[in-house]
């Protein structure tokens, strides 16, 4: 039971987050010290300011895919280690321990990466903060829901 409102709590944080971070993106400037003068926005200062790409945002949903695969990986290895058969087909009915963590580690790795290039690819493009968040955390959102499901569904097998 208390896997499940873990998962549970991990997967409102990945719906909920991404959206709680965006309005914070567009609140101004704090005024600067220049010599004796301050200054609230410089022209040269603005177009020398680069936004961040990998905000606490974007770190914080795939902190949650991460815990959400992880959970879904040790599960899937207690799973087959009591000679019960793994659903999914890339990995193969018995997978060894060595095998689940390359697998879960090239899946968040190619992810992480695809969700940068997008959000990267939103902020190239012009695209709304709002949409550029969206973007950088579409497949880990998507990974938290599936890794989040096959926890669950570990956990409703006499496997454990």
């Amino acid at each position: 039971m208390r896997i499940l409102a873990c998962t549970a709590l991990l997967l409102a944080l990945a719906v909920l987050l991404p959206s709680s971070s965006a309005p914070a993106q567009n609140l101004p400037d704090a005024p600067y010290l220049s010599a004796t003068t301050v200054h609230n926005y410089s022209p040269s200062y603005q177009q020398a300011k680069s936004p961040h790409k990998l905000d606490w945002g974007f770190l914080a949903i795939h902190g949650i895919y991460a815990a959400a695969l992880a959970s879904d990986l040790s599960l899937t290895s207690i799973g087959v280690s009591h000679h019960c058969e793994e659903a999914s087909q890339g990995l193969g009915p018995y997978p060894s321990t060595g095998r689940i963590v390359g697998y879960g580690l090239a899946e968040f790795a190619v992810v992480t990466v695809g969700d940068y290039g997008l959000k990267k690819l939103g902020r190239h493009l012009g695209a709304p903060q709002w949409m550029q968040n969206s973007f950088g955390s579409l497949g880990a959102g998507i990974g938290t829901f599936k890794h989040t499901r096959g926890s669950m569904a570990w956990t409703r097998t006499n496997c454990l």
